[in-house]
């Protein structure tokens, strides 16, 4: 049996009051590049909105929606234009 483990990084930011607040970065690979970086949770994604997160691949400098996949803790990538196209003939 395969055990995958789960690594990820913190991003430090600092608060309004100086303290230093530690969130998680989760495994992205692109999906056009297969490039492999990692992003945090968008302020959607953190209330449970998972499909709500988007950034650009650092190689490749495609526009990416991030669907956070809270089974394997990772994004899972889909180029911006074919998610929004996707999302459009699903509401009509």
């Amino acid at each position: 049996m395969k055990v995958k483990i789960l690594m990820f990084f913190l991003r430090i930011l600092s608060n309004k009051k100086g303290g230093l607040i530690l969130e998680p970065r989760y495994e992205c690979n692109c999906c056009v590049c297969q490039h492999r970086f990692y992003a945090s949770k968008s302020i959607f994604q953190t209330w449970g909105d998972h499909e709500h997160g988007m950034g650009t691949c650092p190689s490749c400098k495609t526009v990416l929606n991030l669907t956070f996949d809270p089974d394997t803790n990772e994004f899972i990538t889909k180029i911006w234009i074919d998610f929004v196209n996707e999302r459009n003939v699903a509401n009509g």
